[in-house]
């Protein structure tokens, strides 16, 4: 909707001007008590148009709330209001108040808070922005009506030609009327002879409490609406088809507290005083002694706990109340049940020899009766203070280290202290001698550049600067590298590679494990072994220095192989093809010629067929629309692409 404004007529231009002097000269001329009137300036937001319905107020930090009758403010047919507040430590909103058609604002520290009320009338959304500044001086609130004045001023401004006059003018300046307020109008007022007093209901029990529009009175003898808010569901305050109001006991908890709004619709109301309606309740006891032992138990420990599969057998509930009972989990213990037993285990690490934690067995009736019954467990760490080695966690299981892998030892070594890990190698040469001083790696990462020629590397060393951990192993040089350091397909296409083409025949690739690390989408390549020894890739989007880790396992010599390679997926360029050296890097002339002879289309009726274009590419040639399946197959099934191209 588009907001429209007609032009000022020469009245109102008047008006506006006498008005501005006098916003302007009030701060001067009145007492630091009161403040002018100020409107907000409104935003919307998309499809919404703005209100301006509710001015900007200062109010006292020890005024406990302030209270709007939003259907009076923004008129018959509104509703489905949403408000907003951008500082809630300052000034907030009640939402049981909101749901009602009332706007409740409840100052909280010195500040300013902007509120947006979000308002549905008609079909239509309308957006209405003031601010609310909470002032920790003032004794009341700082928001003024002065038409009157402006009206003496505009019709008789000769009276008010010196200062001194203006200024006993402007003393009689009174309080604005809440936003929706009609003029002359009387708010309804609480009968004094119908208290609301607290009341206690049975379970389930419903009572009548009569017509509760009869506590209230108007001087108008307007007919009043009266509004029930509640802080929990627990209890219902309901109006019967005879008129009558019946408090319905739901459920079990907190007390239910609820105040009674009365309007009259013409932006008066009233708030009754609080009341509190109670369910009648005991809460669940304990049988006999309690059955949960204090624990002493090592950090990371487990044990079991000696109790019944069914935590209800310990305790009876006076009411005959159906109980439920858990177990209160907290940061240093966990307590879980398995078939017929109750498990608990310590936490990891408790920065300290010792500390004691209190575990609470909670027991619920549902309607608000609650038994804790506690136990301690008692948790220490005999190493704490001690400098701890660095952990082994894995042995690193690879045999044959391909020129591109890494080995990356931090995925090995742990240290519970966090230190930093330093590491080093012990080799052996080409004769079998293993060499006395251990070789520091400048990082975690290993690779064949630290392993000799013909030797192997024979033991890893992990320290933290005040202890070692120390590993066995035999990593040697692996002369098999199946894949370049950066292997590349199109989008969209597979590459199928024979494992046993570089591997032997007696590797058992059931166990090959493939890791593919993609920080932004793991699904972009997808890898796997099929017929026992092909792995196929898969190029599902477009993505970049993917790395994939390839750990073929010869089952006859109990050895693993270990590959690295980069993926790269890359858009094939629609005019010029498909770029062979792209695919197979290093092929150059004669061997690029050769790969082309081993190029096949499918499906092959239709007369398309590949041909060299310029720059070592090869194009589909085709008069018919459709996907084709191209096929690069020069290794004899050995290394196959299967790229697909639409035309």
């Amino acid at each position: 909707m588009t907001k429209k404004y007609k032009p000022l007529t020469k009245k109102e231009k008047a008006v506006a001007a006498v008005v501005t002097s006098a916003l302007v000269a009030a701060p001067f001329l009145i007492s630091n008590s009161y403040d002018t009137v100020v409107h907000a300036s409104s935003s919307a937001s998309p499809g919404s148009e703005t209100l301006d319905k509710i001015g900007n107020m200062v109010i006292p930090l020890n005024q406990s709330a302030i209270l709007f009758d939003l259907k009076s403010v923004y008129g018959a047919g509104s509703g489905g209001f949403y408000v907003t507040s951008s500082n809630a430590g300052t000034a907030f909103s009640e939402p049981d108040y909101t749901e009602k058609g009332l706007l409740k604002i409840r100052p909280l520290n010195a500040g300013t808070a902007t509120f947006n009320v979000l308002i549905n009338k008609d079909g239509y959304y309308y957006v209405d922005t003031f601010e609310i500044t909470v002032d920790s001086a003032l004794s009341s609130s700082r928001r003024f009506d002065i038409a009157d004045t402006v009206k003496r001023l505009v019709n008789n401004p000769n009276d008010y030609a010196d200062s001194s006059k203006v200024k006993k003018l402007l003393a009689n300046i009174g309080s604005a009327k809440l936003p929706g307020t009609i003029e002359g109008n009387h708010a309804p007022t609480v009968d004094s002879e119908n208290p609301f007093t607290n009341r206690e209901l049975n379970k389930e029990e419903t009572i009548n409490i009569g017509k509760i529009e009869s506590f209230f009175k108007d001087q108008d003898g307007d007919p009043l609406e009266v509004i029930p808010v509640a802080n929990n569901a627990f209890i219902s305050l309901i109006k019967g088809s005879d008129d009558n109001w019946y408090l319905k006991a739901n459920g079990g908890g907190d007390n239910t507290q609820f105040t009674l709004i009365a309007r009259d619709g013409r932006g008066g109301f009233v708030e009754s005083r609080t009341f509190i309606v109670t369910v009648k309740n005991q809460k669940p006891e304990l049988k006999g002694s309690n059955p949960f032992s204090n624990l002493n138990m090592a950090v990371g420990s487990q044990s079991q706990l000696e109790v019944d599969s069914d935590l209800t057998n310990y305790f009876t509930d006076p009411d005959f109340d159906s109980i439920t009972v858990s177990f209160e989990q907290n940061d240093f213990v966990s307590i879980w049940q398995d078939g017929e037993n109750w498990y608990i285990q310590a936490t990891e690490n408790i920065n300290s020899a010792e500390l004691t934690t209190v575990v609470n067995v909670t027991v619920n009736d549902g309607w608000g009766g609650v038994l804790n019954v506690p136990f301690n467990v008692r948790i220490y760490d005999e190493f704490y203070g001690e400098n701890q080695p660095p952990e082994l966690v894995n042995i690193p299981f690879t045999d044959y280290l391909s020129k591109d892998a890494i080995i990356d030892l931090n995925n090995y070594f742990i240290d519970s202290d966090e230190d930093i890990l330093h590491y080093s190698i012990k080799v052996m040469n080409s004769n079998n001698v293993v060499s006395l001083e251990p070789i520091g790696l400048e990082g975690s990462f290993l690779t064949t550049n630290d392993i000799p020629f013909l030797g192997a590397i024979r033991e890893i060393i992990a320290s933290d600067g005040e202890s070692e951990t120390k590993v066995d192993v035999e990593i040697r040089r692996s002369h098999a590298n199946p894949f370049p350091q950066i292997q590349t397909l199109y989008l969209g296409s597979s590459y199928i590679f024979d494992l046993n083409h570089v591997f032997s025949s007696n590797i058992n690739f059931n166990d090959t494990k493939i890791l593919v690390s993609d920080s932004e989408n793991s699904e972009s390549v997808t890898a796997s072994v099929y017929e026992d020894h092909y792995l196929k890739l898969n190029a599902n989007q477009l993505t970049s220095e993917l790395v994939v880790k390839l750990l073929a396992h010869d089952t006859e010599v109990d050895k693993w192989y270990q590959d690295d390679f980069i993926l790269e997926s890359i858009p094939m360029d629609d005019e010029l093809g498909i770029h062979l050296p792209t695919l197979y890097p290093g092929s150059t002339g004669d061997g690029l010629w050769y790969i082309y002879e081993h190029t096949t289309v499918e499906p092959s009726d239709t007369g398309a067929f590949l041909t060299y274009a310029s720059g070592d590419y090869v194009k589909l040639q085709t008069q018919s629309e459709g996907t084709y399946t191209v096929t690069i197959d020069p290794d004899h099934g050995e290394r196959v692409f299967y790229i697909k191209i639409n035309r």
